[in-house]
């Protein structure tokens, strides 16, 4: 999610990447509160006008007799201009030595499309029966003949539950993450998932508090080498972007379908309109972000990444591996070694975050090949960190980010990049600005 409200509210200026936390916060936050606004009151709707009134018919209305006076099918246009129906059953009671005249069937009053269904439901009800009807105690003009739920009713329930799962998390996310910087909430999600510290050197770790720890990089052993690196996991994300653009849609068809029904009754919504019309660009929107995504994890085969020593030091050199297998055709294929700048500084009430790429070696650049199931790409490299170069950093307003990238530009399909973290360490008994 964070990822997200960056790369919408980011602004980009040549090689700096400018970024304002508390401002792409803020509009987060206005979005996930439009959001979850619209589940509420689509709930408390469904709440009026269906399940209260069922659950007061069956637990808190009165039974009565009454006498049956006529009966009718009630037909009418819904939105989509079909036709749909209703059964109405004219009866007289008495409460409490009033008498009373009413149209009723049930607690919800809804209409359907069934005719013949329809049709059958009155044929029962006969002029002149006596029947069981049960009325409002605090509203006696309230009644009904029959009792009971309609499940298809509650299942209306499906329609604000996206709505208000999305905007309240979106606002908890907003809640819990405004007026934090980046290296802040790196350090949370460190504290809950770092493993234990006692594999690091305390000594080390007293020395240099402002070099971020290399255990979690070295939890995985390679094939080749001694390391293999860890990338960013896309499984979940592809499934999470999969379950966001279907609910979406599902429910912006029902925003469509109303507008729609609203233009054939010769009645537009206007607001209504614009409000399907954003929401179903931000369905296709989905949809685009998850079939590109779909398609870079699986027609793109893993990307493994080796090394054979961690963490590094200004001025050493290690082995590394690089293994890309899968289906593919490559245009260019290159493996980055970088070193990238974050600067974070308040301007007026908002906190922004620059950063700036101070180095960059090609490791490999290879041209057009083919690459199969049977034949990956591997290549073989010396990795070196600059004699002199600055060292991992983590502070409360800069940050070091030393990173192997590698970048494939694949015909026809939507290009990859990985990422891979690297630690580097300053020398024994250097300082450490802080």
């Amino acid at each position: 999610m964070d990822r997200l409200v960056k790369r919408f509210f980011g602004k980009k200026r040549g090689d700096h990447n400018m970024r304002s936390d508390r401002v792409g916060g803020a509009w987060w936050a206005v979005f996930s509160a439009l959001f979850l606004g619209a589940g509420c009151l689509m709930l408390a709707n469904l709440l009026q006008n269906v399940l209260i009134p069922e659950w007061r018919a069956n637990n808190q209305f009165r039974p009565a007799t009454c006498r049956v006076i006529e009966t009718r099918v009630q037909e009418k246009l819904d939105e989509e201009g079909r036709t749909v129906f209703r059964p109405d059953v004219r009866v007289r009671y008495q409460v409490e030595g009033a008498s009373y005249d009413r149209w009723t069937y049930d607690a919800t009053r809804m209409f359907t499309s069934n005719r013949e269904q329809n049709l059958a439901i009155v044929a029962r009800f006969k002029p002149d029966d006596e029947l069981p009807c049960w009325y409002d105690p605090i509203d006696p003009e309230q009644v009904v003949l029959i009792r009971g739920y309609s499940w298809y009713a509650w299942l209306f329930l499906i329609l604000p539950v996206p709505f208000i799962a999305i905007g309240g998390g979106g606002l908890v996310y907003a809640w819990l993450n405004w007026g934090k910087s980046e290296e802040q909430r790196s350090v949370l999600a460190q504290r809950v998932a770092r493993q234990p510290l006692d594999r690091e050197s305390t000594a080390m770790r007293q020395q240099f508090p402002y070099v971020p720890s290399y255990v979690d990089l070295m939890n995985s052993t390679g094939t080749q080498l001694a390391y293999r690196l860890p990338n960013e996991p896309v499984g979940w994300s592809v499934l999470g972007l999969s379950m966001a653009s279907l609910i979406w849609l599902g429910v912006t068809s029902t925003f469509v379908t109303m507008a729609v029904g609203g233009f054939r009754r010769g009645e537009p919504d206007w607001f209504l309109t614009l409000f399907a019309t954003l929401s179903l660009g931000g369905g296709v929107a989905l949809i685009v972000a998850t079939v590109r995504r779909f398609m870079v994890t699986t027609g793109i085969g893993p990307t493994l990444v080796e090394i054979d020593r961690h963490p590094l030091h200004p001025g050493e050199s290690c082995a590394l591996y690089l293994n890309q297998s899968g289906r593919l055709h490559v245009n260019q294929l290159r493996v980055l070694l970088v070193c990238e700048e974050e600067a974070h500084f308040q301007q007026g009430t908002n906190l922004r975050i620059e950063t700036l790429r101070v180095h960059e070696t090609v490791l490999l650049e290879r041209g057009q090949c083919e690459i199969t199931s049977d034949t990956p790409l591997e290549h073989r490299a010396t990795l070196t960190i600059p004699a002199g170069a600055m060292h991992s950093f983590e502070g409360e307003h800069n940050k070091v980010n030393w990173r192997l990238i590698v970048e494939g530009d694949v015909p026809h399909w939507p290009n990859f990049r990985r990422t891979y973290s690297l630690i580097v360490q300053p020398v024994a008994g250097a300082g450490v600005p802080t």
